[in-house]
């Protein structure tokens, strides 16, 4: 994950990003696991991707 991402990370999440783990499994999209402050999240993310590209499925993981 790069620095740029990390930091756009934290101040989404409200809170530093400590730890970001690459998740194997897909081939379409970079997968991270993230600690950040006294949490954790699941991050997807694709170069030039849409905006609403990920919408659904955070919806469905709701």
């Amino acid at each position: 994950m790069d620095a740029e991402l990390r930091e756009a990370l934290g101040r989404a999440l409200g809170a530093p990003v400590t730890q970001a783990r690459p998740v194997t499994g897909g081939d379409i999209n970079d997968a991270w696991a993230v600690r950040c402050g006294d949490g954790r999240a699941f991050v997807k993310a694709r170069a030039g991707a849409e905006p609403h590209t990920f919408s659904a499925a955070a919806t469905g993981l709701g």
